[in-house]
């Protein structure tokens, strides 16, 4: 009698590198962080969590592109990724559901990177329909990227589907054209 104990709760760390600055870390479930100096990201999670580690930055991909995690229970250091500087088109802000007649909401945004991972201002990029399930008017809209190699678009869809998706397109020279296609989405 009379000895009293005080619980800790153990929340182990997942870290290490994504060998960028400014990435997003996502863990299922848990949240996310942004990668520091270096690429540095450390990130605590629940005891015994199980989810999947995810690093996204704009004009990048990641090798490996995920990792998966079962009962954590101690921490998790030298979690390190690779990344690799994706050359042309992609899209940085995918399209998401929206009402018909109504702009996608946040706007459209995709990014041209040059053969050396430089943005590419002054570049016309064209977005059309691609998937058109409700037989939407095909319309293209074009926008020119800016400084940082972005380029913008508020785009409407006249007609209800499901299963939308958008096709970039640009002419970088010596490269050809240079298309990028959204994720599926769904107007209402």
């Amino acid at each position: 009698t009379g000895q009293n104990y005080t619980p800790t709760v153990i929340t182990p760390a997942i870290s290490g590198s994504v060998g960028v600055v400014g990435a997003t870390i996502s863990f299922t479930g848990e949240g996310s962080t942004t990668s520091g100096s270096g690429g540095a990201y450390s990130h605590t999670v629940s005891y015994n969590w199980s989810g999947t580690v995810t690093p996204t930055l704009a004009g990048y991909t990641f090798t490996p592109s995920s990792r998966p995690y079962s009962n954590v229970t101690t921490a998790q250091t030298g979690q390190n990724y690779t990344p690799t500087l994706q050359f042309g088109l992609s899209f940085i802000v995918q399209p998401s559901d929206t009402v018909v007649n109504q702009p996608i909401s946040p706007a459209i945004r995709v990014m041209f990177l040059d053969d050396t991972g430089n943005p590419l201002p002054g570049l016309t990029v064209n977005m059309e329909i691609g998937n058109n399930p409700g037989g939407a008017t095909p319309l293209t809209w074009s926008a020119i990227t800016n400084l940082s190699g972005i380029a913008q678009f508020f785009i409407v869809i006249d007609k209800a589907g499901t299963g939308y998706t958008l096709k970039a397109t640009a002419t970088y020279p010596g490269y050809g054209t240079m298309t990028a296609y959204s994720i599926a989405f769904n107007v209402m």
